[in-house]
């Protein structure tokens, strides 16, 4: 069942009787609008990221000609003499939209619409992430269980893109044909914990493959890391090594598991973000050279912000090494610059390769457990000094 069609369903309502009737009305709609796909999208209009935000202008000055990319989401009516903005307005957006006309006006309708489209945004993304928070789905910090083994951290990152975050929801019906992945109760946008755990995954592979004189040990690092390697990722990786060390690793590897199967020291969260905006592909056809159909995907604007958490758990630490410092330094030491390559170089989410999803690192704070009575905090700025902090510790 799409759950698209209760994200304005109120969780306050105290009448049991009163939230019943509530559902099946919306049951009903649901029903009727699977019938047919043009009543489901219009239904689905009123509770997604697609509000309307209009400003009275007398009229449009003629030098103003919009730009493909926003010429599907601002329109001007020149009968009832106002200019509207379909969903939400980026700072880009503005600046581009302002440029076009000198006009005092036309300016001051075009702030306007700005300005209504950030308010609304943002009040119904503060309104679900107050009622995330007051059922304990949001927390503003995480904090480290002392019961966790010796050795555990938890880094906690605040990044900001640098470019838009593209990734793909599973919604059957949405007015965009591409949306982003979302939060299913409270509809905000989100990075899921597999995404995290997967484009980390790739960063380290890479890196292994680029940067390794080692593969053998960088090898067995991301499988304590990261746990087994899928078909895939074990395929790519035999090729990189010789025989002689493919059958070394393979070795080494039963200290880890005997059956094949290991959960990895990572622990991976969600992470939520407070802005939605709209990414615009134009395929142009190849004789006429003119654009076709506009492709639209729903994105993560960049300079929005988010945090990122990560628990590392050696929980099979004394099992597999008489050096258990060494073995966490290893870890520490690919996880720093796999997380590193993530942010800067690959990104994550979508279109890695147009380095959707790339971000900078404002603040981060590390907690580790060097033993039940000695846990220590510090804050830092780059991922670079979280080595420098851990081995510091560890000493």
């Amino acid at each position: 069942m799409n759950r698209d069609f209760f994200a304005k369903y109120d969780f306050n309502q105290k009448d049991r009787l009163n939230e019943i009737e509530d559902i099946a009305q919306r049951i009903k709609i649901l029903a009727t609008a699977l019938k047919n796909r043009e009543k489901a999208k219009e239904e689905h209009k009123k509770l997604v990221f697609t509000q309307k935000s209009i400003a009275k202008l007398e009229y449009l000055p003629p030098e103003v000609k919009f730009p493909n990319a926003l010429r599907e989401k601002i329109k001007y009516n020149k009968y009832k003499k106002y200019l509207s903005f379909q969903g939400f307005m980026s700072n880009e957006d503005k600046e581009k939209l302002l440029n076009l006309s000198p006009n005092q006006k036309y300016k001051n309708a075009i702030n306007e619409l700005f300005e209504k489209s950030q308010k609304y945004y943002d009040g119904y993304i503060n309104e679900m992430k107050s009622l995330a928070k007051d059922i304990g789905v949001l927390c503003e910090e995480a904090t480290l269980n002392p019961h966790l083994p010796d050795y555990s951290f938890l880094i906690e990152l605040t990044f900001q893109l640098t470019r838009p975050y593209i990734s793909k929801d599973d919604e059957t019906f949405h007015i965009c044909d591409n949306p982003i992945r979302k939060d299913k109760v409270f509809k905000i946008p989100m990075v899921s914990s597999t995404t995290w755990k997967g484009n980390l995954r790739f960063a380290g592979i890479k890196n292994l493959e680029r940067n390794s004189t080692n593969l053998v040990a960088d090898r067995l690092t991301l499988l304590r890391l990261f746990g087994h390697e899928n078909k895939a990722e074990k395929e790519f990786l035999n090729k990189l090594m010789s025989d002689e060390m493919r059958r070394h690793y393979e070795e080494e590897a039963k200290k880890y598991t005997k059956t094949g199967l290991l959960q990895g020291r990572l622990t991976f969260f969600p992470t939520y973000f407070e802005k939605i905006g709209l990414e615009v592909i134009n395929p142009h056809d190849r004789t006429k050279r003119v654009g076709t159909f506009p492709i639209y995907f729903e994105s993560v604007p960049k300079g929005a912000e988010g945090k990122f958490f990560l628990l590392y758990c050696p929980f099979n630490l004394t099992i597999t090494t008489n050096d258990p410092i060494n073995e966490v330094k290893k870890d520490i030491e690919i996880l720093t610059e796999a997380l590193k390559s993530m942010f800067s170089d690959f990104g994550f989410g979508a279109k890695k390769k147009a380095s959707c999803g790339s971000a900078e690192i404002l603040s981060g704070k590390v907690k580790f457990k060097k033993s039940k009575e000695e846990i220590f905090t510090e804050d830092f700025k780059s991922i670079e000094k979280v080595k420098e902090v851990i081995y510091g510790w560890l000493k």
